[in-house]
């Protein structure tokens, strides 16, 4: 199956479909976060006392934290398809981004911001994937490997994709806490 994502600094790749599957056992399990993953050496669940009301990510002994955004948060041009008609401004006088290039946003919370797109053009997940597809966009491999998966495979990427939900900031009965879990 070809790959879909490379999140590792590495350069490994991990299937998105796996990720899936990976992430699905975990809550199937109670655990918000796969065992064995790689990158990754604790979970998000949150242990009950009054000092750990936010869940834990992973940090090196450098004290870094590694998030998993699902994005390179890199600008790419996205081909004529997707333009603007107008370059966006930046803080720097006199620079401009191209119309056509977007920084890749973050996958995490997917499920919960449509429609997408920048312009919200995309009612769907795989509208909002097959409309990267266009003259100079640098998505058109990756999405001829969607194109390409059997029907299976784009199921579960989009079970996949409807997992990233945004973690909500308080229980309904006010236990930020218990409002994490399973995220």
């Amino acid at each position: 199956m070809p790959a879909l994502v490379n999140p590792e600094p590495d350069g490994s790749i991990l299937p998105v479909v796996l990720l899936y599957e990976q992430r699905r056992a975990a809550l199937a399990a109670g655990k918000s976060q796969p065992a064995g993953l790689p990158g990754y050496t604790r979970n998000l669940n949150l242990n009950d006392g009054p000092a750990e009301t936010r869940p834990r990510l992973p940090h090196a002994e450098d004290g870094s934290i590694r998030v998993p955004l699902f994005s390179d948060l890199k600008r790419h041009k996205m081909g004529a398809d997707l333009a603007d008609t107008l370059a966006q401004g930046t803080d720097s006088p006199g620079v401009a981004v191209p119309g056509d290039e977007f920084v890749t946003r973050p996958l995490w919370g997917v499920a919960d911001t449509g429609p997408w797109l920048h312009d919200g053009r995309a009612l769907t997940l795989t509208d909002a994937i097959l409309m990267h597809k266009g003259p100079g966009s640098e998505a058109n491999e990756v999405i001829e490997n969607f194109e390409n998966l059997e029907q299976d495979a784009k199921d579960l990427l989009h079970k996949f994709l409807l997992s990233l939900r945004t973690p909500p900031l308080e229980a309904p009965d006010g236990n930020a806490a218990e409002a994490w879990r399973g995220y």
